[in-house]
Protein backbone atom coordinates (compact mmCIF):
# COMPACT_ATOMS: atom_id res chain seq x y z
CA UNK A 1 0.00 0.00 0.00
CA UNK A 2 1.43 3.36 -0.98
CA UNK A 3 1.73 6.39 1.28
CA UNK A 4 -1.07 8.00 -0.77
CA UNK A 5 -3.35 5.05 -0.03
CA UNK A 6 -2.38 5.25 3.65
CA UNK A 7 -3.31 8.96 3.60
CA UNK A 8 -6.71 8.14 2.08
CA UNK A 9 -7.25 5.35 4.61
CA UNK A 10 -6.33 7.59 7.54
CA UNK A 11 -8.43 10.50 6.23
CA UNK A 12 -11.40 8.16 5.91
CA UNK A 13 -10.83 6.84 9.43
CA UNK A 14 -10.54 10.39 10.75
CA UNK A 15 -13.75 11.49 9.01
CA UNK A 16 -15.65 8.56 10.51
CA UNK A 17 -14.11 9.09 13.94
CA UNK A 18 -14.72 12.84 13.85
CA UNK A 19 -18.47 12.34 13.67
CA UNK A 20 -18.48 10.59 17.05
CA UNK A 21 -15.45 12.39 18.49
CA UNK A 22 -17.26 14.52 21.03
CA UNK A 23 -19.38 11.62 22.25
CA UNK A 24 -16.35 9.41 22.84
CA UNK A 25 -13.76 11.99 23.89
CA UNK A 26 -14.13 11.21 27.58
CA UNK A 27 -13.37 7.55 26.87
CA UNK A 28 -10.12 8.25 25.02
CA UNK A 29 -7.39 7.72 27.56
CA UNK A 30 -4.46 8.54 25.33
CA UNK A 31 -4.89 5.36 23.28
CA UNK A 32 -6.33 4.92 19.84
CA UNK A 33 -7.01 1.40 18.68
CA UNK A 34 -6.46 0.61 15.04
CA UNK A 35 -7.78 -2.81 14.03
CA UNK A 36 -5.02 -5.27 13.23
CA UNK A 37 -6.37 -5.88 9.73
CA UNK A 38 -6.02 -2.14 9.00
CA UNK A 39 -2.45 -2.06 10.28
CA UNK A 40 -1.60 -5.17 8.26
CA UNK A 41 -3.19 -3.63 5.16
CA UNK A 42 -0.58 -0.88 5.20
CA UNK A 43 2.03 -3.39 4.05
CA UNK A 44 4.64 -1.42 5.95
CA UNK A 45 7.50 -3.27 7.58
CA UNK A 46 6.66 -3.91 11.25
CA UNK A 47 9.64 -1.81 12.34
CA UNK A 48 8.19 1.38 10.81
CA UNK A 49 4.42 0.82 11.05
CA UNK A 50 3.78 2.80 14.22
CA UNK A 51 6.04 5.66 13.20
CA UNK A 52 4.52 5.98 9.73
CA UNK A 53 0.92 5.73 10.95
CA UNK A 54 1.54 8.34 13.66
CA UNK A 55 3.24 10.61 11.13
CA UNK A 56 0.35 10.32 8.66
CA UNK A 57 -2.22 10.85 11.41
CA UNK A 58 -0.35 13.93 12.63
CA UNK A 59 -0.18 15.37 9.11
CA UNK A 60 -3.87 14.74 8.47
CA UNK A 61 -4.96 16.28 11.78
CA UNK A 62 -2.70 19.28 11.28
CA UNK A 63 -3.87 19.81 7.69
CA UNK A 64 -7.50 19.88 8.90
CA UNK A 65 -6.53 22.34 11.67
CA UNK A 66 -7.56 19.85 14.35
CA UNK A 67 -4.10 19.84 15.97
CA UNK A 68 -1.66 22.69 16.40
CA UNK A 69 1.79 22.43 14.84
CA UNK A 70 3.36 21.60 18.19
CA UNK A 71 0.87 18.87 19.05
CA UNK A 72 0.98 17.37 15.56
CA UNK A 73 4.76 17.40 15.62
CA UNK A 74 4.70 15.71 19.02
CA UNK A 75 2.29 13.04 17.77
CA UNK A 76 4.53 12.40 14.77
CA UNK A 77 7.55 11.87 17.06
CA UNK A 78 9.60 13.98 14.67
CA UNK A 79 11.71 17.02 15.41
CA UNK A 80 10.10 20.35 14.69
CA UNK A 81 12.36 20.86 11.68
CA UNK A 82 11.69 17.38 10.28
CA UNK A 83 7.93 17.91 10.63
CA UNK A 84 8.02 21.34 9.02
CA UNK A 85 10.12 19.99 6.15
CA UNK A 86 7.58 17.20 5.66
CA UNK A 87 4.74 19.75 5.63
CA UNK A 88 6.56 21.55 2.83
CA UNK A 89 7.16 18.36 0.86
CA UNK A 90 3.49 17.45 1.14
CA UNK A 91 2.46 21.03 0.30
CA UNK A 92 0.43 21.32 3.49
CA UNK A 93 -0.24 24.96 4.30
CA UNK A 94 1.26 26.06 7.61
CA UNK A 95 -1.26 27.32 10.15
CA UNK A 96 0.42 29.98 12.23
CA UNK A 97 -1.58 31.52 15.03
CA UNK A 98 -1.01 33.35 18.29
CA UNK A 99 -0.40 30.10 20.19
CA UNK A 100 2.29 29.11 17.66
CA UNK A 101 3.93 32.50 18.10
CA UNK A 102 3.93 32.07 21.88
CA UNK A 103 5.47 28.59 21.51
CA UNK A 104 8.15 30.01 19.19
CA UNK A 105 8.96 32.80 21.64
CA UNK A 106 9.15 30.34 24.54
CA UNK A 107 11.34 27.99 22.53
CA UNK A 108 13.67 30.82 21.53
CA UNK A 109 13.86 32.06 25.13
CA UNK A 110 14.66 28.58 26.45
CA UNK A 111 17.40 27.95 23.88
CA UNK A 112 19.53 31.10 24.10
Amino acid sequence: MSITNINILIKTMINIQYVVFFKTFARLNGTISVPEEIVDATKLPPAVREKEILKELALALYARDILSLGKARSLSKMTRWEFEELLGKRKIIRHYNEQDLEEDIKYASDHK
